[in-house]
């Protein structure tokens, strides 16, 4: 029951009438010209009538077709692209040793305006520290939509949200913002940064530094433990 038996398609795509044991694979071809076995008996009385007895092949030759690799490649497509695991297979998108930076802007929540404030800059300058000690890195951000940009070779990506208004910050839009990095990174992340540190809401999956951008936390409304 752990075969997928190629031959099978090759004989059908011929027309020939096929005889096989009872495995979990072949029982759903069961036609005219396709006969299952559990015994001796069984194997000498199909193979006794195949062979004295004409066979309607078109079955066979249409199941033959539903299987070559075109139409099993375009199964796989089928489900990859019914998943978000399958668009990052497609994409070769992989978090494996990633060192991933949560930020609220780098460019426009649209994609389209990259900001050069200082904790982009930062951000930049983080990126080429991780070249020289050889780790991938990738920025994430909030958007109005799901996109990817480079700047350089700064890979930024766009996480939109989705219950929330992306323009106006809030507690609520934060936690969703970090439902969904958390989702994208959680399975083989290296390390996650959060800049600024106070939109890690909750603790997360992966090591996680948080970058303290300013003296925002010097206030009495802004008290983080």
């Amino acid at each position: 029951n752990s075969v997928s038996p190629v031959k099978f398609y090759e004989y059908a795509a011929q027309g020939i009438p096929v005889v096989s044991s009872n495995i979990q694979e072949m029982k759903q071809y069961v036609c005219e010209g396709v006969r299952l076995y559990e015994t001796y008996e069984e194997l000498a009385n199909d193979v006794s009538e195949l062979c004295t007895k004409p066979v309607n092949t078109d079955k066979l030759r249409e199941i033959a077709s539903q299987n070559t690799w075109d139409m099993r490649a375009r199964q796989v497509l089928e489900v990859l692209n019914r998943r978000a695991a399958g668009l990052h297979s497609l994409a070769d998108f992989r978090d494996n040793g990633t060192v991933s930076v949560l930020s609220v802007t780098f460019f426009k929540y649209d994609g389209t305006t990259y900001f050069s404030g200082g904790a982009e800059r930062y951000l930049l300058e983080l990126h080429e520290v991780c070249k020289e000690i050889d780790f991938p890195y990738r920025v994430y951000q909030y958007g109005e939509y799901d996109w990817v940009r480079f700047y350089g070779d700064v890979e930024v990506v766009g996480l939109g949200a989705r219950k929330n208004d992306v323009n106006t910050f809030t507690f609520p839009l934060a936690v969703e913002m970090k439902e969904r990095f958390s989702e994208e990174t959680a399975q083989n992340g290296f390390v996650n940064i959060y800049s600024p540190f106070y939109i890690l809401t909750q603790k997360d999956q992966v090591p996680s530094i948080g970058i303290s951008h300013g003296i925002s936390w010097d206030s009495e409304y802004t008290h983080f433990t």
